[in-house]
């Protein structure tokens, strides 16, 4: 990790630095309140977002301003990765019903495990929609797109199986593979189809 560091700009360590100071406090208590100090993981109704703003400055919005991107393409593209991964997400929040506190107010606390899986479809149909809009606006390829599709339809399968006992292999490989397989049919398609 410290060859990388030296070779990134200062743009580049700037955002990496606020992403892992998001990570830092959404696991270490800093927040005074009524309750002791809490992490942001404890904040009320913040949970899910800690964790979607993190990926997305990490696996969007950071690699898009690498690459000198029109400012549209990466305000779309990020919307349209933020709604993925909050869709990946609660399923998460689901799992760990049980071990919530009931302060935090996670989307499944609220709305219940059945609303909580058609609200992550909702993001799903969001993330399509807007990758549909970037295919319109000549941002990306029909290929891109299709990919997208093929992910986010096997995703709506693992989303909509979404509950409190799911094996651990279904998050750490099925879940978070959702991720790693969009951006591997990225590759190919962009390079290889």
């Amino acid at each position: 990790m410290l060859f990388f560091f030296f070779q990134l700009k200062f743009f580049q360590l700037v955002v990496l630095a606020a992403s892992g100071l998001i990570s830092l406090a959404y696991a270490y208590p800093f927040i005074p309140s009524s309750r002791g100090q809490l992490s942001l993981r404890l904040v009320p109704g913040f949970k899910l977002w800690a964790i979607v703003l993190v990926w997305v400055i990490s696996c969007a919005v950071l690699p898009l301003l690498e690459q000198g991107l029109d400012l549209k393409l990466v305000l779309f593209f990020t919307f349209q990765q933020a709604a993925f991964v909050t869709a990946l997400t609660i399923p998460f929040d689901i799992r760990d019903l049980p071990v919530d506190y009931d302060f935090q107010k996670t989307l499944p606390q609220i709305f219940g495990i059945r609303s909580s899986r058609k609200i992550a479809l909702s993001f799903l149909a969001l993330s399509e929609a807007v990758a549909i809009g970037l295919y319109l606006l000549g941002f990306v390829t029909p290929e891109l797109v299709l990919c997208h599709t093929f992910v986010l339809l096997l995703s709506a399968v693992l989303v909509s199986r979404a509950k409190t006992q799911n094996r651990q292999f279904y998050f750490t490989i099925a879940i978070d593979g959702m991720i790693i397989l969009q951006g591997a049919l990225f590759l190919l398609a962009e390079y290889y189809i």
